[in-house]
């Protein structure tokens, strides 16, 4: 048995666009208030007793299920919703302010222009939010999750995901799980909220292109620490570090290989915080305190 829609004369493939509604497929002439909405066609990725096999032109082209499922994930200029299937997809936004739900599979999900907002859903997906200020959710799975330019804010969900926030003043959260952070040349001024509730948590922020650990000032900014970036305008707030053990990051690593473990933070606090001078304020150090900071960071630095 073939279930189809049949349009008349006049009517051809060109003249009818295809959108996914949730689990239903909407036909609509274009130019034209017509519309037919074919109720629940993507149930169970449209292999469920609601799917129609055909839909039909006079000219005698034919859509089957698997072109319209195709044909609903192309982006327009518009605001659109782009959903996936339990496959590994690939959907990209193009203009507009766009809404990407990857679902199952290893998914790979890209923004592009306006602010968008990206699900990854189950399985190990990369989400890139590209132009302006996007939301981007990782969910379930080992996400990779990239901010690229704007202000955004990114979760990572379940799973052991990798946050790059990119240039803007971004927020991130790795949410459960063992995260890493990776923050670059020209990352903005980001927050990071790592609160998490599993005792062994191991997350990392990674300092990624040439900075290395003498270019990082810490201090303590209310119940957050602050990391600045020595001679520039970037730097991360780490929310709440003060709070406890469920707010901080396991270790920090440089792009010179060193590592600092959360056990030794304070310490680095301490001694910037007695040279007197602001959070990135190397250049106005003496050069006996340049000498013992550097003794500093060389003995907890490892």
């Amino acid at each position: 048995k073939v279930d189809a829609i049949e349009f008349g004369s006049g009517i051809s493939a060109n003249d009818i666009l295809l959108n996914r509604d949730s689990d239903n497929l909407v036909l609509t002439l274009k130019n034209s208030t017509d519309r037919i909405t074919v109720s629940s066609y993507f149930s169970q990725d449209a292999t469920s007793n609601y799917r129609l096999e055909e839909i039909r032109f006079v000219d005698g082209q034919v859509l089957n299920i698997d072109t319209v499922k195709s044909l609903v994930q192309q982006a327009t200029d518009g605001n659109d919703r782009l959903f996936g299937y339990a496959v590994a997809d690939t959907l990209s936004g193009g203009l507009g302010n766009d809404s990407l739900y990857g679902y199952a599979g290893n998914d790979l999900l890209q923004g592009d222009e306006g602010n968008d907002t990206l699900y990854g859903g189950a399985g190990n997906d990369t989400l890139i939010g590209g132009a302006d200020s996007d939301y981007l959710y990782g969910e379930d799975g080992d996400d990779r999750i990239e901010g690229n330019n704007g202000n955004d804010t990114l979760y990572g969900g379940a799973g052991e995901d990798t946050l790059i926030g990119g240039s803007g003043n971004d927020y991130l959260a790795g949410d459960a799980g063992n995260d890493i952070y990776q923050l670059g040349n020209g990352w903005g001024q980001d927050t990071i909220n790592n609160y998490h509730t599993e005792s062994n948590a191991l997350d990392r922020l990674e300092f990624t292109d040439n900075i290395t650990a003498d270019k990082l000032w810490f201090s303590k900014s209310g119940n957050n620490l602050e990391i600045n970036l020595i001679g520039a305008s970037d730097k991360v707030s780490i929310s709440n570090w003060y709070s406890g053990k469920n707010y901080q990051i396991s270790q920090f690593t440089a792009a010179d290989g060193k590592t600092l473990l959360e056990s030794q933070v304070q310490n680095l606090v301490n001694a910037m915080s007695s040279f007197g001078v602001p959070a990135g304020g190397e250049s106005e150090m003496t050069v006996e305190q340049r000498q013992q900071l550097e003794v500093i960071i060389a003995a907890n630095w490892q």
